[in-house]
């Protein structure tokens, strides 16, 4: 294959894993939405949903790595060197815009997935601190505050919580 044949080749490559990324974004939105809703059911379809996307990156990184290392070799960089930055800096000018571009969105895009990804991390701990702390309520844990007996003292051997009581 020629340069500009491979150049294309790892080009497409680059495209068809952009598009996997941006769709994994929408996938990472809907399920903001989810949590925010409470939709379980939803969720649960989200998610996998986003395994099957996983995957498909994974293999399209394959395929671009595969395209990566046959423009390097026709390039003459060893594969150890061929990162997409110096692959594209080793063709013509006149080839170095489209991957340059697809690069640059696709670096925006996983910047999003990262911010969201935080955002859905943080809601979902905090929904698992609020039920957590829900359920401790009503299985009893260790109180807090002072538990008094009857007499009104103090009763250290008493453990408080929502559905205990000593008498």
């Amino acid at each position: 294959m020629s340069i500009d044949e491979l150049a294309n080749s790892m080009t497409d490559a680059l495209a068809a894993e952009a598009a996997a990324y941006a769709a994994v974004l929408e996938l990472a939105e809907a399920q903001r939405e989810a949590l925010e809703s409470n939709d379980l059911a939803r969720i649960d379809r989200i998610t996998a949903e986003q395994i099957e996307a996983v995957a498909a990156i994974t293999r399209l990184g394959r395929e671009r790595d595969t395209a990566s290392t046959a423009l390097g070799a026709e390039l003459g960089l060893s594969p150890d060197a061929s990162t997409l930055h110096l692959l594209v800096a080793a063709l013509p000018p006149e080839e170095r815009n489209a991957p340059n571009s697809i690069g640059e969105r696709l670096r925006g895009i996983v910047g999003q997935i990262e911010r969201v990804s935080e955002r859905n991390k943080g809601m979902l701990v905090n929904g698992l601190r609020t039920s957590q702390f829900m359920l401790s309520q009503v299985l009893g844990s260790p109180a807090r505050e002072p538990v008094y007996a009857r007499d009104g003292r103090v009763d250290q051997s008493l453990e408080g919580g929502a559905l205990e009581y000593r008498a």
